[in-house]
């Protein structure tokens, strides 16, 4: 965002909905344009059998962050990275 907008200071003076509208679009963009360079890449292996156009590419992507798990699930997750991350300690 602050490639478009090189100080801060623009968004300080500005009532706090508006700057957070303009965040939130820019982040927006930043991801569309991502998903952009995702889908170029893909492009050029696509042929008529598994073609498929940037705003299906864009829905399911979205589709797919949006995918829900149980707390369960997210304990368990939590639990095995910080037993990975524990060190033995020297004996």
């Amino acid at each position: 965002m602050l490639r478009r907008y090189p100080s801060v200071s623009y968004f300080l003076e500005m009532p706090f909905q508006e700057a957070a509208d303009i965040y939130f679009k820019a982040v927006e963009q930043e991801q569309d344009q991502k998903l952009w360079e995702m889908w170029l890449a893909r492009y050029q292996h696509m042929d008529k059998d598994n073609f498929m156009s940037f705003e299906q590419f864009k829905i399911n992507s979205k589709s797919q962050r949006s995918i829900k798990r149980s707390e369960e699930e997210v304990l368990e997750d939590a639990d095995s990275i910080l037993k990975s991350l524990k060190v033995k300690a020297p004996a």
